[in-house]
């Protein structure tokens, strides 16, 4: 008797799956319904164009397989993983999921691997880095679907009201720039570091990557208290944090979306962000740099 299981996958397409696992269900005589949960990734806010992407994929996906219809919900981002767990323990889990958390699903048994539903070609085409962060206990769960580069942008408008010439190349010159957009412009937020809820573990990787450490040894064993992490949580804490530099809002406390949204209405000096925030920013008018 075949398993009950559901492509949930984590940083994964959805796409990849549905093609690859309907593609033997094309051949059957009754029409298949395959259900998708999809993450929404808009910078600020909530916008169609998520939606717009599915649809248009969806409709092509299903001229070409006639007897496969597609279901798509678009979820958050910050709400995808509850949602696919609740469906999950209601026992109406959906065949496809876009989630960052897939483990606890792997370890139940309700996943395929990748390499009972892709071939060898497809599976050998993706990047490695990309295809290690979808693996569970060496085996290929989540099918890689998007990744973003993550850089630190800054308003240079403020910066030229400042008489900043470049943007910082160091943690110090982050920290002595900050203090010269509080003093010289007022900002609100000199330096944004949203460690809240919403997306904790993308900002803290980022200043732990940059203080050469970061969550995971070169031998896959976590490193979460190594001394390069503790020095660098602790150099922000007391460089940024105590100084005022991060805002009104505690660090804790702020999340990606209200730090990007401040940053489109020019209430922030510097933040990290990802390419869709620079799309963004210059749709609203917003003069933005990259530091390098």
């Amino acid at each position: 008797m075949p398993r009950h299981r559901h492509a949930l996958t984590a940083a994964a397409t959805a796409v990849v799956l549905a093609v690859s696992s309907a593609g033997c269900a094309d051949t059957a005589a009754s029409p298949v319904t395959l259900r998708l949960v999809a993450a929404d990734y808009t910078v600020t806010g909530r916008s169609d164009s998520t939606e717009r992407y599915w649809a248009d994929l969806i409709a092509e996906f299903e001229n070409e397989h006639p007897r496969i219809t597609v279901e798509v919900d678009v979820v958050s981002w910050d709400d995808v993983d509850r949602k696919v767990t609740q469906m999950v323990k209601k026992g109406d889990a959906p065949d496809i999921a876009q989630i960052g958390t897939y483990a606890a699903f792997a370890e139940q048994d309700l996943l395929y691997s990748a390499e009972e539903l892709l071939s060898i070609p497809v599976h050998a085409n993706f990047l490695p880095p990309l295809v290690s962060v979808g693996k569970q206990d060496g085996v290929q769960y989540g099918i890689p679907f998007v990744a973003s580069t993550r850089v630190l942008f800054y308003n240079k408008k403020l910066f030229a009201e400042a008489g900043i010439d470049a943007p910082p190349a160091t943690w110090d010159e982050l920290r002595d720039i900050a203090e010269k957009l509080r003093s010289r412009t007022g900002v609100a937020y000199p330096v944004a570091v949203p460690l809240g809820p919403e997306e904790a573990q993308i900002e803290t990787m980022l200043w732990l990557l940059g203080g050469g450490g970061g969550y995971t040894a070169d031998t896959g064993s976590y490193t979460v208290d190594s001394e390069e992490n503790i020095e660098s949580l602790n150099w922000v804490k007391q460089n940024l944090v105590k100084t005022g530099l991060t805002g009104p809002v505690p660090p804790g406390e702020l999340n990606r979306k209200e730090a990007y949204e401040a940053f489109l209405r020019g209430e922030v000096g510097m933040a990290n962000g990802f390419p869709t925030l620079l799309q963004t920013a210059r749709k609203t008018g917003v003069e933005i740099g990259m530091a390098p």
